[in-house]
C-alpha cells in the first residue's frame, strides 16, 4: 500500500480485494486521527493567539528587540493621534518590576532590558521640539490623560537616572549612551537644567541689572508641574532632580544680585522665590539627589561646575520669608532617616547611611562658613537664624540625632550609620553657634545635646564596671564643651553684628532647653526618688531607650546654668547605678536621700555629689575617672 500526500491509501494490486479492503480500513483510521489532530491544533491556535494579543499590550514586542517604535509613538501621542497599543507600550516602558523598585530604593544599580531603555530614549528624543507647555498638555486626546502624563513624567525620571541602564551601563559606566542622564531628555528640559538661568545684558536697557527673566522662571514652574504627576518612588537619584536643586539656587542667587525681571523689565522677585521653593520642595523628595547636592562630591552632580558651598550659601542666605517650605525640605528628611536598627531592611539601612553622610557634610559646611552665616546673611547682613528661622530649625533637627556619634558614642548605641567623630577640634562648637542664631533652633539642638549627656551619665551608671565606662565621661565633656563654645561664639558674633542691639534676646542666658525638672521618679519598692519625672521603670523595662526622648516636665532653663550644673547628670547616673547596683538603696548616706519624698530639695549640689562619690569609692566604681574624663573632654580642642 502507498499513502499519498493527501493521506489517501492505495493498494499496490488493485485486483487483490483483500489488499483493497486493508487500504480502505487504514485510510479511515488515518482520517479519524487527523480529525483529532486538527481539533487540537485549532484549540491551541486560539490559545496562542489570545496569549500573543495579551503580550503585545503588556510586554510590547518592540521592547524585547529594540525601541524603534518609541519615536513614532511619541510623535503620534504628542499630536493627539495615539492609539491604545501606543499607550500600552509607553506604560510598559515606564514600569519597573518590584525587584527593580527595591534595588532603586536601596541605592543599587538597576538593569532594564535594552529594548526598554532604547524605547525611552527614542520616545524622549522625538519630543525635542516639544516645549515645556507642550509637555504639560500631552495626552489630551487620550481617555485618561492623567495616566499618559504620569507615564511621561516617569519616562523623564527613569531616563535621567544614571543608576538605571542596560547591562552595558552597569558593566561599563563610561558608556553614557547606555545609562540614564540629562543627555536623554528633550531639548526644552535639557536647556532649563543644563544652563545657568542668568540672562545676559545684551539687548536690555542701559543700567538694567543682569538677572533671571520671568519666562525662564515660568519654564521651571511648568517642568515641576510635569514631573509632579509621576510616581514618587522613581524619584531616587535622578539627574533631573539634582539639576533642579542647582537651578533653584541659581534663581534665588539671581534675585539677591540682579533680580528677576518680566518682559517689561519690572522686578518679580517674589514670583521667583515661590517657584524656587516649589522646585526644592519637589526635588527634596529625591533624597539621594538632595544628599548629593549637600555633599557635593565630584561626579555626583550633572553640572561639572557645581559648587556645594555656593549652592548652600545661596539657599541659606536668601530671604525666604513665608515661602521656606522648599529650603526646609532639603534638611527635614535627614533626622527622620537617621536611625536604622538591627532589624532594619536594606532600604532602611541605605537611607540611614545616606542621611549620616549628609549630616557630616552639613556639619562641615556650617562650621566652615559659620562667620558668614552669623554676620552676612541676607541684604541686611543678619544672622541666618534671624533671616530664615524655619530653615535653621530644620537643620537643628537634622543634626540632633548625630550628636552622640559626633563625640564618639558607638553606632550600635546611637543607631546611626556611617558617621565619623566630629568634635570641637573639627568645628562642632561652630555648628552649635550657627544653630543658636534662632531661639527655637537653639532649643532643639541644645535640648538634644543635654539629653544626650544625660543618657551618657545613665550608661556609665548602668555598667560602671566596664573598662570603657569612663569613656562616657569624655563624651559628656566633648559635647558640653561644644555647647558652651557655640553659645559663646554666637554671643560674640551677635554683639559684633551691627544689629546687635536688636538681638539681645540671643544673649547666652536666653538660649533655653527643655527639661528643667528632675527626671527621677519612683523606684519600685523604695518610695519616691527625688522630684516627679520619668519613672525609673522606663529605663528598667527598656534597656536601650531613645536617647532623644524628652524626659521630665519641659521648662525654660538657662543654657549656661544647665550645662554647668551637675544635678541632671548625677540624677541620670543614679538611675543607672540603681539598675546595676540595686543595693545602693541601703547605703546609709544615699538611702535616706533616695527614699525621702522631698529628696534632693533638701540637699545642695555638693552634698549630693559627695554622697555619690563616697558610695562609688567604697564600691570601686570609677566615679572620679568619669569626672576626670569629662573635664578632659570639655577642655579638649
Amino acid at each position: 500500500m502507498t499513502i499519498g500526500p493527501d493521506w489517501s491509501v492505495t493498494a499496490h494490486d488493485p485486483a487483490d480485494e483483500t489488499a483493497r479492503n486493508d487500504a480502505e480500513n487504514l485510510r479511515v483510521i488515518i482520517a479519524s486521527h487527523l480529525d483529532v489532530l486538527n481539533g487540537a491544533d485549532s484549540a491551541l491556535a486560539a490559545t496562542v493567539t489570545t496569549v500573543c494579543d495579551d503580550l503585545r499590550v503588556s510586554v510590547p514586542t518592540e521592547l524585547a528587540v529594540g525601541g524603534s517604535s518609541g519615536a513614532a509613538d511619541a510623535s503620534e501621542i504628542a499630536s493627539g493621534r495615539g492609539n491604545p497599543e501606543m499607550y500600552a507600550r509607553l506604560q510598559a516602558a515606564t514600569t519597573l518590576t518590584p525587584e527593580q523598585y527595591a534595588e532603586l530604593a536601596a541605592g543599587q544599580p538597576v538593569d532594564i532590558p535594552q529594548g526598554q531603555f532604547d524605547y525611552l530614549r527614542s520616545f524622549l528624543g522625538a519630543l525635542d521640539s516639544a516645549s515645556i507647555e507642550d509637555l504639560t498638555t500631552i495626552g489630551a486626546g487620550h481617555p485618561d490623560p492623567v495616566a499618559i502624563r504620569q507615564a511621561v513624567a516617569d519616562s523623564l525620571q527613569i531616563a535621567s537616572n544614571p543608576g538605571i541602564g542596560t547591562t552595558q551601563s552597569i558593566d561599563s559606566p563610561g558608556e553614557s549612551s547606555a545609562r540614564g542622564g540629562l543627555h536623554t531628555l528633550p531639548q526644552s528640559v535639557r536647556s532649563l537644567l543644563e544652563e545657568v538661568p542668568i540672562a545676559s545684558a545684551s539687548g536690555l536697557p542701559p543700567m538694567l541689572p543682569v538677572g533671571v527673566r520671568e519666562p525662564v522662571v515660568d519654564g521651571y514652574a511648568g517642568l515641576v508641574d510635569v514631573l509632579a504627576q509621576g510616581d514618587p518612588a522613581l524619584r531616587e537619584g535622578t539627574d533631573i532632580d539634582r539639576a533642579i536643586i542647582a537651578r533653584a539656587a541659581d534663581i534665588v542667587g539671581a534675585t539677591d544680585t540682579g533680580g528677576v525681571l518680566n518682559t517689561e523689565h519690572a522686578h518679580v522677585d517674589d514670583r521667583a522665590t515661590a517657584v524656587a521653593s516649589s522646585m526644592l520642595e519637589f526635588a527634596a523628595t529625591d533624597r539621594t539627589a538632595t544628599a548629593d547636592a549637600i555633599i557635593g562630591l565630584p561626579d555626583t552632580m550633572p553640572d561639572d561646575a557645581y559648587s556645594r558651598d555656593s549652592t548652600m550659601t545661596a539657599l541659606l542666605t536668601h530671604s525666604w520669608g513665608d515661602q521656606d517650605a522648599g529650603a526646609r525640605a532639603m534638611f527635614d528628611w535627614i533626622g527622620a532617616d537617621a536611625v536604622a536598627g538591627p532589624d532594619a531592611s536594606p532600604q532602611q539601612i541605605a537611607a540611614a547611611v545616606r542621611a549620616g553622610d549628609t549630616s557630616e557634610s552639613l556639619a562641615h559646611y556650617l562650621s566652615d562658613n559659620h562667620h558668614n552665616l552669623l554676620t552676612s546673611a541676607g541684604a541686611d547682613n543678619q544672622m541666618v537664624g534671624q533671616l530664615n528661622p524655619g530653615v535653621v530649625q530644620s537643620m537643628a533637627g537634622a543634626m540632633t540625632p548625630y550628636l552622640g556619634t559626633f563625640v564618639g558614642a558607638p553606632d550600635e548605641w546611637t543607631g546611626v550609620h556611617d558617621v565619623s567623630m566630629y568634635t570641637r577640634e573639627d568645628g562642632l562648637g561652630e555648628v552649635f553657634g550657627v544653630l543658636n542664631s534662632d531661639p527655637e533652633a537653639a532649643r532643639i539642638i541644645n535640648t538634644g545635646a543635654a539629653e544626650m549627656t544625660d543618657r551618657f551619665a545613665y550608661e556609665f551608671g548602668a555598667d560602671p564596671d566596664s573598662r570603657f565606662a569612663t569613656a562616657w565621661g569624655e563624651r559628656t565633656g566633648l559635647l558640653q564643651g561644644a555647647m558652651l563654645e557655640g553659645a559663646f561664639l554666637h554671643q560674640e558674633l551677635s554683639r559684633a553684628n551691627e544689629f546687635g542691639e536688636k538681638i539681645d534676646i540671643y544673649e547666652i542666658k536666653s538660649l533655653s532647653i527643655d527639661g528643667s525638672g528632675s527626671v527621677l521618679s519612683a523606684v519600685p519598692g523604695a518610695g519616691t526618688l527625688f522630684s516627679a519625672g520619668a519613672p525609673v521603670a522606663e529605663y528598667l523595662n527598656n534597656p536601650t531607650p531613645n536617647p532623644l526622648e524628652v524626659r521630665g516636665d519641659p521648662g525654660a532653663v538657662d543654657l549656661y546654668h544647665e550645662m554647668t550644673s551637675e544635678q541632671r547628670r548625677l540624677e541620670h547616673m543614679l538611675v543607672g547605678l540603681y539598675q546595676s547596683h540595686p543595693e545602693i538603696i541601703t547605703d546609709p548616706t544615699l538611702g535616706p536621700l533616695l527614699t525621702n519624698p522631698e529628696g534632693l530639695d533638701r540637699w545642695d549640689r555638693q552634698d549630693f555629689r559627695a554622697g555619690i562619690k563616697d558610695w562609688a569609692t567604697k564600691n570601686d566604681i570609677p566615679f572620679t575617672g568619669f569626672e576626670q574624663s569629662l573635664f578632659n573632654g570639655e577642655k579638649e580642642k
